[in-house]
C-alpha cells in the first residue's frame, strides 16, 4: 500500500513538473517581459521539482510530452465548451426577443451590442496587461 501511495505521489509530482516545464518553455520562447508572474513562478517550481525528484533528461522530456498532450486536449474541450455556451446564450436571447414588442426588441438589441462591446474591451485590456 505504501508503494502505491509513493507511486501516486511521484506521478502527481511528475505532472506538476511537466506542467511547469511546459509553461516555462513557452515563457522562454517569448520576450521575458511577456511572461506573466504566474509563468515565472511555475518555472521556478518546475526547476525545484526537477532537482528534488532528480529526473533524468529523458524522464523530463517524456513527462513534458504527456503534459503537453493533456493541455492540448483540455484546450480543445475548453473551446468546445465555449462554443456550446454561446449556442445556449444565443438561444436564450432569441427566446427573449420573441417575447418583446418592437420597441423592447430595439432596446434589447442595443443592450446586447453594448454588452458585446464591453466584453471586447475587457479582452483587449487582458491582452495589453499581459504585454506589460
Amino acid at each position: 500500500m505504501k508503494n502505491l501511495s509513493k507511486l501516486g505521489l511521484l506521478a502527481g509530482l511528475a505532472l506538476m513538473v511537466s506542467f511547469t516545464s511546459v509553461q516555462a518553455k513557452d515563457c522562454e520562447s517569448k520576450d521575458n517581459k511577456e511572461c506573466t508572474k504566474g509563468q515565472k513562478e511555475q518555472k521556478k517550481k518546475g526547476e525545484k521539482l526537477v532537482k528534488e525528484l532528480n529526473l533524468t533528461a529523458d524522464q523530463q522530456t517524456k513527462v513534458e510530452a504527456i503534459k503537453k498532450t493533456q493541455q492540448d486536449k483540455a484546450k480543445v474541450k475548453k473551446e468546445a465548451h465555449k462554443a456550446e455556451m454561446k449556442k445556449l446564450r444565443d438561444a436564450a436571447d432569441a427566446d427573449i426577443r420573441a417575447l418583446l414588442d418592437d420597441e423592447q426588441k430595439a432596446k434589447f438589441d442595443k443592450h446586447l451590442a453594448e454588452k458585446q462591446e464591453k466584453m471586447g474591451k475587457k479582452k483587449g485590456k487582458k491582452k495589453n496587461k499581459n504585454k506589460k
